[in-house]
């Protein structure tokens, strides 16, 4: 009997339509493998690609909100600066007697100075993405 079964299956083997449909199913898994291969890849780049949007969209809205802030901030530089000048005149003149009617108005100046206005910046609102 084992005998029969391996002279069976060599006849199998060596008759050419069993060789050719083994050749033909090795192909298909091949093309099947080869196509998933490709369809994860192309997925990939896609994902890639929307992450690259996604990330051009933040940066662009980090470097406006950046310009918005350095336009608020731009005056209350002036105003600090103009603040140091204040106080080192105001550091001379404070001990006199009398005042010319410049330094009232020195005085008048520096009386508004001191209501202060601060930097907020804006708060992130929720994302859209």
């Amino acid at each position: 009997m084992l005998f029969w079964l391996r002279r069976s299956r060599r006849n199998v083997f060596v008759n050419e339509g069993a060789r050719k449909y083994l050749s033909y199913a090795f192909g298909e898994v091949l093309l099947v493998v080869v196509g998933i291969l490709l369809a994860l890849q192309i997925n990939n780049w896609n994902e890639n690609r929307k992450e690259q949007a996604t990330l051009q969209s933040y940066l662009k809205s980090i470097a406006r909100n950046m310009r918005e802030d350095l336009v608020e901030l731009e005056p209350l530089r002036d105003r600090r600066v103009e603040s140091l000048y204040v106080a080192s005149r105001f550091d001379v003149i404070r001990y006199q007697d009398r005042f010319t009617v410049d330094e009232i108005l020195f005085f008048a100046r520096l009386w508004t100075l001191g209501t202060r206005k601060r930097f907020s910046p804006p708060t992130p609102a929720a994302s859209t993405h």
